[in-house]
């Protein structure tokens, strides 16, 4: 991509009006939605580097691949409180050699209960479908935030039901929260945790058994707003065995595994007012 046009661009969002619905921790959802009429495109990209088995190497040997995560989402604010919102994923899997596939689509729904500030704790509720290619997911999450100054407190308590195409299923907790500080209108920093965990769907093989069990994140985050343009990041590290090497067992069992939670993680988000 050429300099000039990139520059235009940030020039035109500089000038415009406020981001519609910024991301300032990349993981918690505020509880703002968006105006009826507006629309809002975002893209959220997650990256991890992660052990996958080597079996050229030994029937234990593993090596480091990035695993990632790719969603577009499209949001339009059918009322002042009610939000739509359609997904594509796609996704890598180094362990299966999967580059680039569409992973699914999703479609949610999120109501917020009253005004910014009204209540002394700002609360929404998100409702969500998705498609998936190996799965059909119901997830549902309760937001809540409450302000302190310059300062913003934010928790989802975040949770789904899985059901597999090829039989059985899984309940999901993924809660996240954080708090940020805006250190200017365009500038806002802060920290951010999430855990991950997966109950129920009766896998005993070693790397099902290491990729559901609970795993704790947190780090930094940092959101910059430009007009009609934000961007938001977030590094995170994983408290559970930080820097613990996945066990090389499993790659003898299933030499095509691939742990799908790293030492660290990456997030960002980028949106856009339509």
């Amino acid at each position: 991509m050429r300099a000039f046009p990139l520059a235009s661009l940030l020039l035109c969002a500089l000038a415009s009006r406020a981001a519609a619905n910024p991301h300032a921790l990349p993981y918690t959802y505020p509880s703002e939605s968006l105006s009826k009429g507006a629309t809002e495109l975002e893209l959220a990209s997650d990256f991890t580097p992660v052990q996958v088995a080597n079996p050229d190497k030994g029937p234990t040997a593993a090596s480091t691949g990035l695993r990632f995560t790719e969603v577009f989402e499209f949001e339009y604010g059918i009322t002042s409180r009610l939000e739509l919102g359609l997904y594509l994923q796609f996704f890598n899997d180094p362990g299966n050699g999967v580059a680039g596939a569409l992973d699914g689509i999703k479609q949610r729904l999120r109501y917020r209960f009253a005004a910014p500030g009204e209540w002394p704790l700002d609360v929404a509720v998100y409702l969500e479908l998705a498609e998936m290619s190996d799965e059909i997911e119901l997830e549902a999450k309760l937001n809540f935030q409450r302000r302190f100054g310059l300062a913003t407190l934010m928790v989802n308590l975040w949770g789904e039901r899985e059901f597999y195409l090829r039989g059985g299923g899984a309940w999901v907790l993924h809660p996240t929260g954080g708090i940020t500080y805006q250190i200017d209108p365009h500038l806002h920093v802060g920290v951010e945790a999430w855990m991950n965990a997966a109950y129920g769907d009766g896998a005993t093989d070693p790397a099902s058994l290491l990729n559901n069990s609970p795993h704790y994140y947190v780090g930094p985050t940092v959101l910059l707003m430009f007009g009609r343009m934000w961007w938001s990041a977030g590094v995170y590290a994983r408290l559970d065995s930080f820097g613990e090497s996945a066990p090389l067992s499993v790659g003898a069992t299933n030499p095509n595994y691939a742990v799908q939670y790293g030492p660290l993680w990456v997030r960002t988000m980028l949106g856009v007012d339509l």
